[in-house]
């Protein structure tokens, strides 16, 4: 598993798999959070123009929500989702902005009939088991089919999904396999995350509406 080397000592992996909302839980329960970096992800604070005008952002799995208060700051309106219900007591966001921007559920089908102009995707994508992949690339289809941006952190890049996770190793063409011909590349490279060096990129890519 990925997630062993940031571990405390005597920390006790859930065996149930990483879609379940008790996986996440044993987590926050006992404060190990070793993906959270206290703020927003240094590519996204640095590409945020790459993202082009402010419009409608989802962001699956947000965590304490740091990505997505970032991107709310920015003028996006943002709907952040966790599965984890003790993410709600670690938010990043303003008090008054929990009910309106986060959404405690299944984020492959938090968004209902709301439809986006960005899915941002960072430390979501690997986390879940590869056999739901192709979950993942129905639900980006369906939350962007008017068009619009996946904006990806591409972690962590060149670990081979047979070593396990989370999180899983992955690549922009192991998004792409699950887009199908809707998706178009439109950035491909290195991300300079500290401690992250050569094992992450950045990924941006433009689905074309249905």
């Amino acid at each position: 598993m990925g997630l062993e080397k940031h571990l405390p000592e005597g920390f006790e992996l859930p065996e149930e798999p990483s879609d379940r909302p008790s996986f996440w839980s044993h987590f926050w329960r006992e404060g190990v959070t070793p993906w959270d970096l206290n703020g927003p992800h240094p590519e996204l604070v640095a590409r945020i123009r790459d993202l082009g005008e402010p419009g409608r952002a989802y962001i699956p799995g947000c965590g304490r929500g740091h990505d997505a208060a970032f991107l709310n700051q920015q003028g996006w309106q943002i709907t952040a989702v966790d599965m984890a219900p003790e993410v709600e007591q670690h938010l990043a966001f303003e008090p008054n902005d929990r009910d309106r921007r986060f959404l405690l559920g299944d984020a492959f089908e938090a968004f209902g009939s709301v439809r986006f102009d960005l899915w941002w995707d960072h430390t979501f994508f690997c986390a879940i088991p590869p056999a739901r992949r192709g979950d993942w690339g129905r639900a980006v289809l369906k939350a962007l089919e008017k068009g619009g941006l996946l904006g990806a952190l591409i972690f962590p890049f060149g670990k081979a999904l047979e070593e396990g996770g989370p999180p899983f190793g992955m690549t922009l063409d192991d998004m792409l396999a699950q887009l199908g011909s809707r998706a178009s590349v439109l950035v491909d490279e290195g991300a300079g995350h500290p401690g992250r060096e050569g094992g992450e990129r950045f990924g941006l890519l433009r689905i074309a509406p249905v």
